[in-house]
């Protein structure tokens, strides 16, 4: 009898990271169905936000989000003019 393998999930709301790169490519992964997310530098460690709770909290400072939206399958940042 073979036993069963099974792999630790654990459900992740938000990406936090020191290195953006990486946290960038959690957030891609984790907000994939949010079709939409920022990205946040709080003390030097960068963390993805959801619209929902970007809606919810107004203490996030405007200057320091990056919008990032998922369109035609790929992942786009907004440019703010």
């Amino acid at each position: 009898m073979s036993a069963l393998k099974q792999r630790a999930t654990t459900s992740k709301t938000y990406a936090m990271d020191i290195c953006y790169t990486k946290a960038l490519a959690d957030a891609k992964r984790i907000h994939r169905d949010d079709r939409k997310f920022y990205m946040y530098k709080i003390n030097d460690v960068f963390t993805s936000i959801s619209e929902f709770e970007y809606s919810m909290t107004p203490a996030y400072q405007e200057k320091d989000l990056e919008e990032w939206n998922f369109v035609n399958g790929r992942w786009r940042k907004s440019i703010k003019q």
